[in-house]
């Protein structure tokens, strides 16, 4: 998977507006990170790891703020 992929993956997830789409587009942009960071264990590139690292990482604090707003909703 070439750089652009999984970046333009994580850009649809930090983007998207409907919430009913936004764990589909997190799930997605995860696996394609994951997928990367797994391609690039024999040569590992610091700058591209860095910006990996700091792509999971918001994905986890968006998957945060939708899973806390949809218990609101729920309760």
């Amino acid at each position: 998977m070439y750089l652009q992929e999984w970046h333009d993956l994580y850009q649809f997830a930090i983007s998207e507006q409907d919430i009913t789409r936004l764990p589909q587009r997190i799930a997605d942009a995860r696996g394609a990170i994951f997928d990367r960071i797994a391609d690039r264990m024999a040569r590992p590139d610091s700058n591209e790891r860095r910006m990996l690292t700091e792509a999971l990482s918001s994905l986890r604090m968006i998957q945060w703020d939708c899973d806390r707003e949809a218990r609101k909703k729920a309760g």
